[in-house]
């Protein structure tokens, strides 16, 4: 929020006074943050809110890491919530402990590591690859 949380706020607000579908404000940085936004809506709006969060792993901040659970997010007036950083975050370290057991052993990864990793028939079908040989076959022409 480079203009300030009063600003998300009155903007908010604003959204909310011209009809918008939804209402939501961008890196809110604490707790109290998000429970004044949502007191400072109007109390009988029927426009959805999203509260948005990040989870953090600093565990020399432990007390930073103030995630609400789904009934928090419901018991705060919030209607939807937003946590798709954190597949991120697991994919990026996924692909850390794999790229560093690589390097520790000439590129491969040993039996004894190898729950890391999906199984390739997992791999096709997340990627939708039976799909795709299906649709190849319908409409390819030679």
């Amino acid at each position: 929020m480079s203009l300030g949380f009063e600003e998300a706020v009155e903007r908010c607000l604003e959204y909310e006074r011209l009809g918008a579908d939804i209402v939501y404000a961008e890196n809110l940085q604490s707790p109290e943050e998000y429970q004044t936004l949502r007191s400072r809506m109007s109390a009988e709006t029927t426009t959805p809110m999203i509260l948005a969060q990040v989870q953090l792993n600093d565990p020399d901040n432990a007390d930073q890491q103030w995630l609400y659970d789904l009934s928090d997010i419901y018991s705060m007036g919030y209607n939807f919530a937003l946590m798709g950083v954190t597949a991120i975050q697991a994919q990026v370290r996924a692909l850390e402990v794999t790229a560093a057991c690589m390097m520790e052993n000439q590129g491969l990864v040993p039996l004894a590591d190898a729950d890391i990793l999906s199984s390739f028939s997992n791999v096709n079908a997340v990627l939708g690859l039976p799909e795709l040989e299906d649709f190849e076959r319908e409409y390819y022409c030679e």
